[in-house]
C-alpha cells in the first residue's frame, strides 16, 4: 500500500488583504494498493514546482520476456516444415 498524504497551506503576506481565493488550505490523503510486481524498493518521488511525481517501477520477475521454442523435426507435418519458428513473448 503506498500512501500519499499532503497539506495545503497559504501563505498571508504582511499588508495582503484577499478578496477571494480560487484555492483553499486543505489536506488530502491518496492510497494506492500496488498489488504484485513491483519493485518497492526502488519506488521514488520527485516534487517540482508545485507537482509530484511518483515512480513506481515493475520488478524484473514481473516484465514480459522472450523464449526460445525449438522445434523438433520428429513431429513436424510436411506443411510446415520449412516455417521458421519465432520467439514467444511470454
Amino acid at each position: 500500500m503506498l500512501t500519499i498524504r499532503a497539506e495545503r497551506t497559504l501563505a498571508a503576506g504582511d499588508g495582503v488583504k484577499w478578496i477571494t481565493r480560487e484555492r483553499e488550505a486543505a489536506s488530502f490523503l491518496r492510497q494506492l494498493n500496488l498489488g504484485q510486481g513491483v519493485d518497492t524498493e526502488r519506488i521514488s518521488a520527485n516534487y517540482t514546482n508545485g507537482v509530484l511525481s511518483v515512480t513506481i517501477p515493475v520488478s524484473e520477475k514481473a516484465k514480459p520476456r522472450k523464449i526460445a521454442v525449438e522445434q523438433s523435426d520428429a513431429s513436424t507435418p510436411a506443411s510446415t516444415a520449412g516455417d521458421r519458428v519465432e520467439p514467444v513473448e511470454q
